[in-house]
C-alpha cells in the first residue's frame, strides 16, 4: 500500500506500460511518459532519465523491455537505445545509441556474458561486455522479426512464441521443446517447471513434461474469449474473466458461464469465497 500511495504522488506519472519484478527483488514500473518507477528495500525512487531524453529530442522515449544484467537494470527502448541503471552506485545511469538498431528493443534476456535483444523487424541481436554488437540465430528455431512475438526470460526457461510457432529454450539458448500451434499471444509467465500463456482465446499452460500444450478457456457462449482477468481460490476453483464474459471453473472441473459479467478488468479478492470485480460498463461486483 505504501508503495502503490508513493508512486500516485508524482502528479506527472501517466499511464502505466508494465510493471515487472527483477532479478534482484525490485519492483520496476514503467510509465507512458518515460518515467521509470523502483521499488527496492522499502525505497521507492523515480528515473526520470527516459522522459528527459524525450523532452529533449522532441520525441517520446518508452521503455519496451527490461531484464537485470552485470547487476545493472538494462531498460530497451521505444527509440532502439539501451537504458542502464546502476543500484550499486546510487541509480547512476548511462545512455546507449546503437547506430545498427533502427527499431524498437521489445525484448530483453540476461545470458551469462551476453545480453540478447530482439528487435522489431530487424531480428535478434547480442550485446558483449565491451559493448560489440553481433547478430544472432538459436539453431532450431524459427524466428520472426517481422510478426508481433512474445520473447520472455525465466530463471531456468525462456519462451518465444509467435502465431505459429512456440519454442521452449534454455539458458545456453538450446531449443527445449517446439509447439506448432495458432493462436494470438498477449503475454507469457515463466516459472521453472511450467510457462503460462495468455492469448486471445483464453490461457494456455505449456509443459515440458508431458511435451504440449493444456488449455482453460473461459466457458462464456460469447465466441469473444480473450482473458482480461483470472483467480485461482484456495479449493482449487478458478474466475476467469473474459471480453465476452465471465466463467467459473470449479475444483471438480465443471465449468459454470457467467454471461452477466462483462469484461472483469479488475478483480480483488474479499476472503476465501468472495471477489470484488470491476467491470466494463457494469461499475463492481462481487
Amino acid at each position: 500500500c505504501i508503495f502503490v500511495k508513493t508512486a500516485l504522488m508524482h502528479r506527472n506519472d501517466k499511464t502505466v506500460v508494465w510493471m515487472k519484478e527483477m532479478a534482484n527483488g525490485a519492483i520496476m514500473i514503467a510509465y507512458q511518459n518515460g518515467y521509470l518507477g523502483l521499488y527496492h528495500h522499502n525505497k521507492w525512487t523515480l528515473n526520470k532519465s527516459l522522459y528527459e531524453k524525450s523532452i529533449t529530442s522532441n520525441s517520446a522515449i518508452i521503455a519496451q523491455s527490461c531484464t537485470f544484467w552485470k547487476g545493472q537494470y538494462q531498460i530497451g527502448t521505444s527509440a532502439g537505445t539501451l537504458l542502464s541503471i546502476d543500484p550499486t552506485n546510487e541509480n547512476a545511469t548511462s545512455y546507449i545509441e546503437f547506430p545498427t538498431i533502427q527499431h524498437a528493443i521489445t525484448n530483453l534476456i540476461a545470458l551469462d556474458n551476453l545480453l540478447l535483444i530482439d528487435v522489431a523487424n530487424q531480428g535478434l541481436l547480442t550485446l558483449h561486455e565491451n559493448g560489440q554488437l553481433s547478430e544472432k540465430k538459436i539453431k532450431g528455431m524459427k524466428f520472426r522479426a517481422d510478426i508481433k512475438h512474445v520473447f520472455q526470460e525465466g530463471t531456468i526457461h525462456h519462451v518465444y512464441a509467435d502465431t505459429e510457432h512456440i519454442y521452449i529454450i534454455d539458458q545456453t539458448l538450446k531449443v527445449l521443446q517446439e509447439i506448432d500451434i495458432t493462436i494470438g499471444h498477449q503475454y507469457a509467465l515463466v516459472d521453472k517447471d511450467e510457462i503460462i500463456l495468455a492469448a486471445d482465446d483464453g490461457i494456455h499452460i505449456l509443459f515440458e513434461k508431458p511435451a504440449g500444450v493444456s488449455e482453460l478457456v473461459s466457458c462464456n457462449t460469447n465466441r469473444r474469449k480473450s482473458v482480461r482477468g483470472i483467480h485461482v481460490f484456495k479449493d482449487g476453483g478458478i474466475f476467469l474473466g473474459s471480453y465476452g464474459g465471465a466463467s467459473y471453473l470449479d475444483s471438480s472441473g465443471s465449468c459454470h458461464p457467467m454471461d452477466s459479467i462483462k469484461t472483469a478488468y479488475c478483480i480483488l479478492p474479499i476472503d476465501e469465497t468472495q471477489l470484488l470485480i470491476g467491470t466494463e460498463g457494469g461499475f463492481l461486483k462481487v
